[in-house]
């Protein structure tokens, strides 16, 4: 039975552009996205969708979605079988959407991280009954996955749909990657290069990794470092490798929007380390051939952490434990001294078997197959 699909969407994230226009391709599919939530992720155009249809206005409170304006009324649609969604517990037009769905015969589908493991008492209450008259939930995670599992919720009700970025972009530069000299004309030395791109924000605890440059130096195990990306944090860091006399091995690279150029920065690093969350960032590393290391505790992580394979692709060290990550560091260099092509072919492996638009078009089609 042909079913019309209306997407109800947060917002529009660039990063998901491949994934939303297979969706729009293949599927029968209309858009609905809101114009405003908090953060800075840079914004697709969606009018190259041909099932964008409108814009709406999240109400938020305290950083939070707590209502979508004009969502609920696209429930009364007759057009629409089956609703996709992707908030929060606490969006009140969202509980309406899938409660009312129940009652109408309808069918819904939550693309959500769904558990993490450190939820208070109140927020598993509050996801229990907003997950259950769901027909499926579209996981970011096999751990989520796992945790949902035994909270009870029935397995073939829940669907990893892992992540992606910029896929077919990404796999088409990947022949044209060459080891060059830019961190060797950078620096004026040959160290490994430790690589991060993401935002510089508290939350990513980057201080550690110039710490950790800083207690290796002192073991006579060198490196440099460099940084793409902009926030709040930038000047903090900057000041911090001066204070620990390194700054002549770190190079602030700045925001970079320019794929190839990413490219080459991240394939001819050795190494990508993110203390704290790591998300995308190891996304967007393997995809380029660079190996992840990020702290162990998953309740606390992001999902993307399971793209990292510990000795494959990458490794974990304790959450907050600066001389086990400087450990892990220096142990990970000492058992992989140079990048070769078959750690990079690791890297691009999970990468073209999970975290890619492909794969998550067929768990969406999966999904829809089962309502």
């Amino acid at each position: 039975m042909h079913k019309k699909v209306c997407c109800i969407f947060n917002y529009p994230p660039h990063y998901r552009k491949g994934i939303y226009m297979l969706m729009d391709k293949e599927l029968s599919c209309d858009f609905y996205f809101g114009e405003n939530v908090p953060g800075t992720l840079k914004e697709m155009e969606c009018s190259i969708l041909k099932g964008f249809k409108s814009r709406f206005r999240n109400i938020i409170v305290k950083g939070k979605i707590i209502w979508q304006s004009n969502t609920v009324r696209l429930l009364f649609k007759k057009e629409y079988d089956v609703y996709i969604l992707s908030v929060d517990t606490i969006c009140i037009s969202e509980w309406l959407i899938i409660y009312g769905a129940r009652l109408l015969g309808k069918k819904t589908l939550l693309w959500t991280h769904g558990w993490y493991g450190n939820e208070s008492k109140l927020t598993q209450l509050r996801k229990k009954l907003l997950y259950l008259p769901t027909n499926g939930l579209l996981l970011y995670s096999e751990y989520a996955k796992k945790l949902l599992s035994q909270k009870g919720f029935k397995k073939e009700k829940l669907l990893v749909i892992a992540n992606s970025l910029n896929y077919d972009n990404q796999k088409e530069i990947r022949p044209s990657l060459t080891k060059n000299n830019i961190y060797k004309n950078k620096f004026s030395n040959v160290y490994p290069t430790i690589i991060f791109i993401g935002r510089l924000e508290p939350k990513k605890q980057l201080h550690n990794i110039l710490t950790t440059i800083y207690l290796l130096k002192k073991r006579q195990v060198n490196l440099n470092c460099v940084f793409i990306g902009n926030g709040s944090d930038k000047e903090l860091l900057m000041k911090k490798a001066q204070e620990l006399k390194i700054d002549k091995q770190v190079w602030f690279y700045g925001a970079c929007y320019d794929e190839k150029q990413i490219a080459q920065l991240i394939f001819n690093a050795d190494l990508c380390l993110s203390p704290g969350n790591v998300g995308l960032t190891s996304i967007h590393a393997l995809s380029f051939g660079t190996p992840v290391i990020t702290h162990n505790n998953f309740s606390h992580q992001m999902p993307e952490f399971e793209a990292i394979i510990k000795g494959v692709n990458g490794d974990f060290f304790k959450e907050n434990d600066i001389e086990d990550m400087v450990t892990t560091t220096k142990n990970w260099f000492q058992n992989h001294p140079d990048k070769n092509a078959e750690l990079i072919a690791h890297c691009y492996k999970i990468i073209d078997s999970k975290y890619n638009p492909y794969y998550q078009i067929s768990i969406i089609k999966q999904a829809l197959k089962q309502c």
